[in-house]
């Protein structure tokens, strides 16, 4: 002979009791509240990355372009110093005026 059990449907509470139609709907409702909190908090979290990503390649294009700039100084600095120097020599030498003119440009 086969024994059926009835399986009840209703979730009990700790104490093996039904639980209350309000209160049924309160703990699905928190559940719908909780699932819809850790989907919004996954969402910021993704749109945090996003924009970390995008700030982090700025910073490195803002980096480089930084380096360039000093090196292109750096070279316009040392042109200078070169001119500079070959006009003194040029004064120095006694050069005229034609002269020192041709060497500048």
């Amino acid at each position: 002979e086969t024994t059926t059990k009835k399986v009840s449907l209703v979730p009990l509470n700790r104490e093996g009791k039904n639980l209350s139609e309000k209160k049924i709907r309160r703990l699905e409702k928190n559940r719908l509240s909780a699932r819809n909190c850790r989907r919004k908090k996954k969402e910021y979290t993704q749109h945090l990355q996003r924009d970390i990503n995008i700030l982090e390649g700025e910073n490195l294009r803002l980096r480089l372009q930084l380096q360039v700039g000093q090196e292109a100084e750096r070279s316009s600095l040392l042109e200078q110093e070169r001119v500079t120097e070959g006009l003194d020599t040029l004064l120095k030498s006694g050069a005229s005026d034609s002269e020192i003119y041709a060497n500048i440009e």
